[in-house]
């Protein structure tokens, strides 16, 4: 949990954005990372990222 994600979500809706597509691509949870920008997702099984970087290309993503 991170208390200033509701915070920073307001005046940077584009995290809630990613949070949002992570979550729409399979991730089990997302979570901003302490005071941002990064956003990451935590998945059990292989999630295919490459989309979002491809359709968003303001967002950097990396999968490991």
């Amino acid at each position: 949990y991170n208390d200033l994600e509701k915070a920073i979500i307001p005046a940077y809706p584009e995290i809630e954005e990613m949070k949002r597509l992570l979550m729409d691509i399979g991730c089990e949870n997302t979570l901003m990372s302490g005071s941002g920008p990064t956003v990451f997702g935590i998945y059990e099984e292989d999630v295919d990222v490459s989309g979002i970087s491809e359709e968003y290309e303001v967002f950097k993503v990396f999968s490991i």
